[in-house]
């Protein structure tokens, strides 16, 4: 599990994309976002010239949160990298992403 305090696209690379690398992504509310590798022009040569890369970006494609699927996916890695089970179990959906940044941000 990948976690990230800020948008993910900016840390995903065009390539792994296109390989499938990233099975599920969901944002802290539960919604699923498409991901999409586009072309961006960028400026180089001290703006001089631009030239076009890959970038990736995250589309909504659905406004309905999947919480169910979020809260299981959560309660599973705290309870394999935490150890604290029975915590996880009780835990609302808001403490599970607190605590999974907690935990994945300070590894």
């Amino acid at each position: 599990m990948l976690v990230f305090q800020t948008a993910a696209a900016a840390y995903m690379e065009p390539t792994d994309v296109r390989n499938g690398e990233y099975l599920v992504v969901l944002d802290s509310a539960g919604r699923k976002p498409g991901i999409q590798v586009g072309f961006e022009r960028r400026p180089c040569m001290f703006g001089l010239l631009a030239r076009w890369i890959d970038v990736v970006r995250l589309v909504l494609l659905e406004d309905r949160p999947d919480k169910a699927e979020l809260a299981s996916l959560l309660r599973s890695f705290l309870a394999d990298v935490d150890g604290r089970h029975e915590l996880a179990t009780e835990a609302s959906l808001a403490e599970l992403v607190r605590r999974t940044a907690d935990v994945a941000l300070t590894r």
